[in-house]
């Protein structure tokens, strides 16, 4: 009895693999397959951002994505051809100026905001960071948003501002220095 629970479970786990592969190739299939790379546009005073920066830097051997600060003049100009207006209801920096109040990014000439944004990400990740796409589309909009929004709202009590230097070693190595549009 105890051995046929096994290739029961067996079977089961080796489907969900199966499945769990087929979705990933398929997610991958689609960024492979942009016209563009697509851009990460990210407050870059932000301790959140910048890690999160460094995080996506590691894991996109591919380089499919292109990085640029809200503060730029190029993340800025790419933000407001986008039609996203990200100056308005962010947290405020110590010094009592306004941050942006998402990330955004831009693929194949949409704009992805808040908790969308950061699925959009995902796909571009090696591994099978990919696969939590899935789970994040499961929750309705207005409930990623009022999470967002409530985050992004407390990210400066919670973590600080960042340091935008902080993983200049990584981003700025000669391998990932093109990979910034605001230089």
């Amino acid at each position: 009895l105890c051995s046929v629970m096994v290739v029961i479970v067996a079977a089961g786990i080796g489907a969900t693999a199966a499945a769990s592969y087929a979705a990933l190739r398929k997610i991958r299939s689609a960024v492979d397959g942009a016209k563009s790379p697509s851009v990460l546009l990210f407050d870059g005073k932000c301790a959140v951002c910048n890690f999160t920066v460094c995080f996506v830097l590691a894991r996109n051997s591919r380089n499919t994505l292109r990085y640029a600060s809200l503060h730029s003049p190029a993340g800025k100009k790419m933000a407001e051809e986008a039609g996203v207006n990200v100056w308005e209801g962010g947290a405020k920096y110590k010094d009592g100026t306004e941050s942006p109040n998402t990330s955004v990014l831009i693929e194949n000439g949409t704009a992805h905001v808040r908790l969308n944004a950061a699925a959009a990400v995902l796909p571009h990740l090696d591994g099978a960071w990919p696969l939590l796409v899935m789970p994040l589309y499961v929750v309705p909009g207005f409930l990623r948003d009022v999470f967002y929004n409530w985050f992004a709202a407390n990210r400066f009590r919670f973590f600080g501002e960042g340091d935008p230097g902080k993983c200049t070693e990584l981003a700025r190595s000669a391998d990932k220095r093109d990979l910034f549009l605001d230089k």
